[in-house]
């Protein structure tokens, strides 16, 4: 899964870029870089959020396997098995994960998809943030059997107004 973020209007900043030069060319590169950096922490903080959907308890058992229940506990115990699975290696796991809604950011439960993200600066006009988890695409966009959580997308196209209003900004400084 990756975004990346471009400046909007490049006619006006090839004509500044040819006009300032390398002081042009340095400053755009800051704000693109600062930007990109930007989105990177929105998403992982929209990640890091408590879920709104569905809340999974798991109870590992002494026969060496670890059962997953969704729903609240009731007076009887908990509500309906969804899986079952060896606990090995499985330690990471809270006893409790609320997962996200439909329509929301993926809610971190090992911390795998937020320790998986990147940020680089492609070019001093070009940065692309993404993780390095192909679910992360399933995530994003959904499959048949999971409705999108989309977070890249939706950052994304918040970062890219702040890269304009800062591009723009950055052009009437060197124009002063």
């Amino acid at each position: 899964m990756t975004v990346t973020i471009q400046i909007e209007g490049m006619g006006q900043v090839q004509a500044a870029l040819r006009k300032y030069g390398k002081a042009a060319v340095d400053a755009i590169g800051k704000d693109v870089k600062a930007v990109a950096f930007d989105i990177n922490l929105s998403v992982q903080k929209e990640i890091r959020k408590k879920g709104k959907g569905v809340t999974y308890h798991r109870i590992a058992g002494d026969d060496g396997l670890m059962r997953v229940y969704a729903g609240s506990f009731s007076a009887n115990g908990p509500n309906k098995i969804v899986a079952v699975f060896k606990s090995d290696g499985k330690a990471n796991l809270s006893p409790t994960h609320t997962s996200s809604a439909p329509g929301d950011a993926p809610s971190t439960d090992t911390g795998g998809l937020i320790s998986s993200m990147y940020f680089k600066q492609d070019t001093k006009m070009s940065a692309t943030i993404g993780s390095r988890l192909a679910y992360a695409y399933y995530l994003e966009y959904g499959t048949k059997k999971i409705a999108p959580r989309p977070v890249w997308q939706p950052e994304t196209i918040k970062g890219q107004v702040k890269l304009n209003e800062r591009v723009l900004k950055t052009l009437e400084r060197l124009a002063k």
